[in-house]
């Protein structure tokens, strides 16, 4: 019997350059406008001329398990993971998680240098 793995377990395949620069657009647009880029807005930004070019670019990163698109809506791309199977996380979430951290660091307890010399 074969264990079920789910598709975020598995590994995910590295970015081309150009596809990291797409994902981050997409990721960027969702953190400071709250919504997904349409294909003409991604080509925009990163300069290419043709929206066909973004399509085989959103092609390889739907296979690379980072982006699903939803079919028959304009603004339908969701990432799924990103920065190399590290959760994907909204600005707003990423600065909620920090906070917690720095909350969590303040109630520590500072070490004492003296008991920790050897």
């Amino acid at each position: 019997m074969h264990a079920h793995l789910d598709a975020h377990d598995e590994p995910l395949k590295p970015l081309s350059p150009r596809q990291r620069d797409l994902l981050n657009a997409i990721t960027e647009a969702l953190d400071e406008e709250g919504r997904a880029p349409t294909i003409r807005d991604l080509a925009n930004s990163l300069g290419i001329a043709s929206t066909n070019g973004i399509n085989d670019h959103l092609t390889a990163l739907i296979r690379k398990g980072y982006i699903t698109l939803e079919p028959g809506i304009s603004r339908g791309v969701r990432p799924l993971r990103y920065a190399d199977a590290s959760p994907f996380l909204t600005r707003k979430e990423l600065l909620a998680e920090i906070a917690l951290l720095r909350e969590r660091l303040a109630r520590a307890a500072p070490l004492d240098a003296a008991t920790h010399r050897r």
